[in-house]
């Protein structure tokens, strides 16, 4: 009978949007947002842009949290620490939302070099695009291991031109060799976003 009651509970809460980890990926959107928008206007600086993102960053555990406390339904429970049926869908639209505003906010602000922004920004909404055309299809795409390195080198990219343009280029041979970091991290999350593109697309 507990089982039951459990397995009742679970399937109930799935539908509910109002979770801890569905949460913390607003926050985390939201957060973006506001990021890109001072990398923008130039008041948010790159030192604090650095530790911004990775506060936000760090509201991406929330997979990891469900996990660590998928043994104890009591205090799941009490924190609603539950994975729903919208959160599968909300999270990976938020990290678009946050690595997407926080890289455009750094292109207009000068801290990533434009062609890389142009560049990962087109192949992202290139990605959007397929996955939306997938779905009308009736397939239920998932993020593939290549998307997945695709965001990491996305988020790469981004926090070695932010700490390049926080270091500044007096210091010489460091920011040459964060420069030039990016620039090769920024080309494989291109070159990967375009693969990502095809496999959605076949």
């Amino acid at each position: 009978m507990h089982n039951m009651g459990l397995k009742s509970f679970k399937a109930v809460e799935e539908n509910l949007s109002l979770t801890l980890p569905n949460a913390l990926s607003v926050s985390r959107g939201v957060g973006g947002i506001a990021l890109g928008i001072g990398l923008a206007t130039g008041t948010v600086d790159p030192t604090t842009a650095l530790v911004s993102a990775a506060v936000l960053g760090a509201t991406d555990a929330e997979g990891l949290t469900i996990t660590a406390t998928s043994r104890l339904p009591r205090l799941q429970r009490a924190l609603r620490i539950i994975p729903s049926t919208i959160g599968r869908k909300l999270d990976p639209v938020m990290d678009k939302v946050y690595g997407l505003s926080v890289l455009l906010g750094a292109t207009i602000g000068g801290e990533v070099p434009h062609w890389q922004g142009a560049g990962i920004i087109g192949t992202e909404v290139a990605t959007s695009v397929v996955t939306l055309l997938a779905v009308k299809r009736g397939k239920d795409p998932e993020v593939s291991k290549i998307g997945t390195y695709g965001m990491a080198l996305r988020v790469g990219t981004i926090v070695v031109d932010l700490t390049a343009s926080a270091l500044g280029s007096h210091t010489g041979l460091a920011h040459e060799l964060l420069s030039d970091g990016g620039d090769a991290l920024a080309s494989a999350s291109i070159a990967l976003g375009a693969l990502s593109c095809y496999k959605l697309a076949h």
